[in-house]
């Protein structure tokens, strides 16, 4: 695929389609229109111009037991940007993915592979023609005193059966990363055999004995959550795993059950917060062009029931020029006073647009809990 082809379509990210619908069968709805608010701290640490990461989606983070922050981004700008007019100084895409690491005193680092004149994508897949994007992440501990960062990463590769090269890739499987502590180098990167009709890792909720594993059923005019389980130590081996069915847990991936009806995004999260569970993701029974309302269900469990569905955000980016909005998310480390942290993401079909540093990169906005748990 051409890289500007690909730079316009970046909302691709975490196997995200063109055509994109759903239908909703909750019991009822919490109107919010204004119970988020932007936050301009946030949305001021990510207008970077550089050297470095200027620009991405996907947008997951990562609390590191030293206090660091680590960002997981997908396609992103590596370079500069004009501080004045916030031009990109190159249209083209850096990279398929990098880090971001936020230290205490709020300096970002960027870490991607290549060098600093010529950065390339910091996860290779053995494929010289396949990238990956990433998923979620979170630490664990392995042995007693030894941590370690791992998160999903989604492969991707070019497919002919396609006539319009602008959408001539699929998505071919899922791959879990180790990363050491502290210095987040690549210890390994571990494809895993299971069947592509689910992708793995649209978040990952650690609850001690279990990490949840969440994942999206994109059926292209309509995406479906799911969700596994597993012991730390088994991420990289699914044939550990266990599936939600719909009323217990089992062995047989192809025996995955929905967790609700409702069509998502193919990003969202899943956080313990106060007790509860809390989602947060988008309503994307629309064409993607015009998808806003960005949502919050409440559970008792990981696994559900799904319920107080609550339109916490509309995103005054949708329908300006050609800009749309994607993939929101939760970044609970973030919490503080009881506001919430969640972000989103924001692209255009325009590469005048594009060539705008602020028409593709996260932003951020903060919501009461009070006005979305039980």
């Amino acid at each position: 695929m051409p890289r500007w082809s690909l730079v316009l379509v970046l909302f691709m990210a975490g196997a995200f389609l063109l055509f994109c619908g759903g239908n909703h069968q909750s019991s009822s709805t919490t109107p919010a229109a204004s119970i988020g608010v932007a936050d301009q701290q946030f949305d001021q640490l990510f207008t970077q111009n550089g050297p470095g990461w200027t620009g991405g989606d996907s947008a997951y983070s990562v609390r590191l037991p030293d206090g660091r922050t680590v960002w997981m981004f997908s396609d992103s700008y590596i370079g500069t940007v004009d501080p004045g007019t916030r031009r990109r100084a190159s249209l083209y895409l850096q990279a398929h993915n990098c880090l971001v690491v936020q230290d205490q005193s709020n300096q970002m680092t960027t870490i991607h592979g290549g060098t600093s004149q010529a950065p390339i994508s910091y996860f290779v897949p053995p494929a010289s023609d396949h990238w990956f994007w990433v998923g979620a992440g979170t630490v664990t501990q392995p042995s007693p005193g030894v941590a370690k960062m791992v998160m999903f990463l989604l492969e991707f590769a070019p497919d002919s059966s396609v006539p319009d090269p602008m959408w001539a890739f699929k998505y071919v499987g899922n791959s879990v990363a180790t990363l050491s502590l502290p210095d987040l180098a690549i210890e390994s990167i571990q494809p895993l055999n299971l069947p592509t009709r689910i992708t793995w890792g649209a978040y990952l909720l650690s609850e001690d004995p279990w990490v949840y594993i969440y994942g999206i059923e994109d059926l292209g005019a309509s995406k479906y959550a799911h969700v596994a389980r597993a012991a730390a130590a088994d991420l990289t081996n699914p044939a550990a795993w266990n599936f939600w069915n719909g009323s217990g847990w089992v062995g047989d991936v192809q025996a995955s059950m929905r967790l609700f009806g409702d069509s998502v995004s193919n990003e969202y999260s899943v956080d313990k917060v106060e007790g509860s569970y809390l989602m947060v993701t988008m309503d994307t029974s629309q064409i993607f062009t015009v998808w806003k309302d960005l949502v919050t269900y409440v559970a008792s469990s990981p696994t559900g029931p799904w319920t107080k569905r609550t339109v916490v955000y509309s995103t005054p980016q949708t329908g300006q020029g050609h800009l749309f909005v994607y993939n929101p998310k939760g970044h609970v480390e973030f919490t503080l006073n009881r506001q919430f942290l969640i972000s989103y993401c924001i692209n255009s079909t325009s590469l005048d647009e594009l060539s705008n540093a602020d028409s593709y990169r996260p932003r951020f906005l903060r919501v009461p809990l009070e006005r979305v748990l039980p």
